[in-house]
């Protein structure tokens, strides 16, 4: 197995694809920690999972900025902050712009699929 990825989850309800990606961590299926998980929504039950999982996590309300751009350099600066590996977008419902896209397009991906395996 090659080195520990460091992952962020985006999120923005429940977190059940969070939660896959924890479980798979634990059983060693993927070779990687979590190490942020954010938010727009802050009553998202997600931010609730990762805390009883003590993982890092963040709560980024994108109503607060006056523009996708400024919403999407805040969460730019966060991933910047953490040094994340991977992005994964797991149920986030705010759309990214394509700056945002560019900046990270070797390290997003839009969805968890469990048959991935180790990342």
């Amino acid at each position: 197995m090659g080195d520990i990825k460091k992952l962020a989850v985006l999120v923005s309800g429940n977190g059940s694809n969070l939660q896959s990606i924890i479980d798979s961590i634990n059983i060693g299926d993927i070779n990687a920690n979590i190490s942020l998980v954010i938010s727009n929504i802050e009553t998202a039950f997600a931010l609730t999972r990762a805390k009883q999982e003590n993982l890092n996590s963040a709560f980024l309300n994108h109503k607060n900025f006056s523009s996708r751009e400024s919403f999407d350099q805040a969460l730019s600066e966060l991933l910047i902050k953490h040094e994340v590996d991977l992005i994964v977008l797991a149920g986030f419902m705010q759309i990214l712009t394509i700056s945002f896209i560019k900046e990270f397009k070797s390290k997003i991906i839009n969805r968890y699929w469990p048959s991935l395996g180790n990342f």
